[in-house]
Parts: C-alpha cells; sequence; structure tokens
C-alpha cells in the first residue's frame, strides 16, 4: 500500500463530531469555489490525480516553480478558509493574478 502524498487539510475531521465535519466540509466547499479555475485544476492533479509537481506543471503548461508558489498559495488559502471560515487578503490577490494568467496565456 502506497503512502498518501500531499498535506492533509483536516487531521482530526474522522474523530470530531458529524456536525463539526459538515460544518468543515461546507467552509471547504466554499473556499474551492472561490479558486479559480487553473487554481482547481492545480489541486486535481496533484491531490485526486497524484501527479508529481513536474508532471502537473507539463499538464499546465506553466514552469514547476510557479506550479509550488501556486499550491503553496492555495493550500494556505483553503487552510486558513477551515481555521477562520473565511478567504482572501491581498497577499493572495497578488499570487493569484500572477499563476492565474500565467496559467491562462498558456492554455489558450
Amino acid at each position: 500500500m502506497t503512502k498518501p502524498r500531499g498535506p492533509r487539510l483536516v487531521r482530526s475531521a474522522k474523530r470530531a463530531p458529524a456536525n463539526r465535519r459538515a460544518s468543515t466540509r461546507a467552509r471547504l466547499a466554499s473556499a474551492l469555489e472561490r479558486c479559480a479555475a487553473g487554481e482547481r485544476d492545480l489541486l486535481a492533479l496533484l491531490l485526486v490525480e497524484r501527479l508529481t509537481p513536474a508532471e502537473a506543471a507539463e499538464a499546465l503548461g506553466i514552469s514547476t516553480r510557479s506550479l509550488r508558489r501556486a499550491f503553496a498559495a492555495v493550500m494556505a488559502e483553503l487552510e486558513a478558509a477551515l481555521r477562520t471560515g473565511a478567504t482572501g487578503g491581498a497577499r493572495r490577490a497578488r499570487v493569484r493574478s500572477s499563476v492565474t494568467a500565467e496559467y491562462l496565456r498558456r492554455a489558450s
């Protein structure tokens, strides 16, 4: 059996009461809805499809460095949303605009 790659957002979700798990799922779903399409693609390739960063960067047509930066920013945003129920900030807007712009430029 292979060990799953990538960070776990909620380590104690199985031990949490059902209402808390539902609230966590709702906050996560809401945060994912606010992500740009390119960011959701990035998460799907890395966490669902389990591609390596190099493979995911190639599939998205961006550099591995840009992919790692975008992944770190998106994960920080999702973790913050789970902690506080909120998202956003000036730093996120800067990272999102630069990475999304590069992704969209290469995707078209």
